[in-house]
């Protein structure tokens, strides 16, 4: 759920945006970059510490967790993710179904069977919870970002020419 702050005015405001660009665009990247950085240090210290949501097994997950910031014209944004494989899995839940299949048995209640054997498995689904941590982070902090994007917008619409 993206955060879109949008500056709608007048053309004397969009003129003077345009005239100093380059300045007020630098003032709106450091802001997005800072409130990206926020939310990722939430994810970091608060969602993937101490099982809520998820339960920390090797730090992997918590360690890949980035901010990047980018501008391509006149839009800024700010991204926070994993490049981790399982991490969509856990933010999003998932719906898997296996195929029936044949399974060796070697092993019940514990202990080695002495003459495994293939057992029939149907066919059946196996559903991954929802487990967030990226967008509830974001929903958590979405009030005080959009006050903080605001504010630079005000601040840039204010400074000298």
């Amino acid at each position: 759920m993206p955060i879109v702050v949008k500056v709608v005015g007048t053309e004397e405001v969009v003129a003077k945006m345009r005239g100093r660009s380059a300045s007020v665009s630098r003032l709106l990247m450091a802001a997005v970059q800072t409130q990206a950085i926020r939310v990722q240090a939430r994810v970091k210290s608060q969602k993937l510490v101490g099982g809520n949501p998820l339960h920390s097994r090797t730090g992997k997950l918590r360690r890949s967790i980035h901010a990047t910031t980018k501008q391509e014209g006149d839009l800024i944004t700010g991204f926070v993710g994993s490049n981790v494989k399982y991490a969509a899995v856990h933010e999003l839940g998932l719906l898997i179904t296996v195929r029936a299949h044949l399974r060796m048995v070697t092993q019940a209640w514990g202990k080695t069977l002495k003459n495994p054997h293939k057992v029939n498995v149907r066919s059946h689904e196996v559903q991954y919870p929802e487990r967030s941590f990226l967008r509830s982070s974001l929903n958590e902090l979405s009030p005080s970002i959009k006050e903080a994007l605001t504010s630079a917008v005000n601040r840039a619409l204010r400074m000298p020419a």
